[in-house]
C-alpha cells in the first residue's frame, strides 16, 4: 500500500544483494559523508507542530552479501583486533521483520545476522528483538554465536546522544544480563589490553 496521503507506506518487503554501504568522517568536519543528504531533506528549522503519525511498515527486508565500510579519517592510530575506527565487513547477511516504530522509538526482530570483519572476527550467528531510541539501544532474546562463542541474554547500551559513540568507553553505559556466556577469545576483537573473563 502506497498512501501517503493519508500517512501510510507499506511495503511487501526489501532485499538489498551483493551492494556496498561506506560512512566516512572527515577530518575538521561534522557528521558522516551522508550529512549532505540529511541536510537536503532536513528543513533547517525545528518543527514543534503536532503532524499526524506517519505509518511505515517496510515489510520482512533482506540483506544478501552486503560490504559495510565505516573510516575515521581523523585518527590514523593502528588497533589490535577490531579497528572500531577503520571497519570493513565482507559477506554481510541478515533478516530483518516486524519493523515497527512509535514514536522516536523503532523496534525489530534481527535474525540470522553474520558477517566477517577484515581483522579475522567472524560472526555466525546473531538473533535478538531490537529496540532503539535517541538515547539507547536494546537487544532483548539475544543469541550471538561465533566459532568459540556462544551468548543467550540481553544487552543494552545508553547513551546522551548517538555521537557519543565517538568516546564510546567514557560515555556509553552498557547493562546486560547474560543466561550463558562462553567466550573463551572473543575478547581479543575488541580491546587491545587482555580481558581475564
Amino acid at each position: 500500500m502506497f498512501a501517503p496521503g493519508r500517512n501510510k507506506i507499506y511495503l511487501s518487503g526489501i532485499e538489498l544483494t551483493n551492494g556496498t554501504i561506506k560512512l566516512q568522517k572527515y577530518k575538521n568536519q561534522k557528521g558522516l559523508n551522508i550529512n549532505f543528504l540529511i541536510d537536503y531533506f532536513s528543513s533547517g528549522s525545528k518543527d514543534t507542530s503536532k503532524k499526524a503519525v506517519f505509518d511505515f511498515n517496510p515489510g520482512e527486508i533482506n540483506l544478501n552479501n552486503i560490504q559495510f565500510v565505516y573510516k575515521d579519517n581523523r585518527y590514523s592510530d593502528k588497533a589490535n583486533g577490531i579497528d572500531f575506527e577503520d571497519i570493513r565487513v565482507y559477506n554481510l547477511d541478515a533478516t530483518v521483520n516486524d519493523v515497527t516504530f512509535d514514536a522516536d522509538t523503532m523496534y525489530a526482530t534481527i535474525e540470522n545476522l553474520g558477517f566477517l570483519e577484515k581483522s579475522g572476527f567472524q560472526l555466525e550467528y546473531l538473533e535478538a528483538n531490537v529496540k532503539v531510541t535517541a538515547q539507547g539501544m536494546e537487544y532483548q532474546n539475544l543469541l550471538l554465536k561465533t566459532d568459540e562463542t556462544n551468548i543467550q541474554g540481553s544487552i543494552a547500551f545508553n547513551y546522551d546522544d548517538i555521537v557519543d559513540f565517538d568516546e564510546f568507553i567514557d560515555k556509553v553505559k552498557i547493562n546486560s544480563s547474560f543466561e550463558k556466556a562462553h567466550f573463551p577469545r572473543m575478547t581479543w576483537c575488541f580491546s587491545p589490553v587482555n580481558w581475564k573473563v
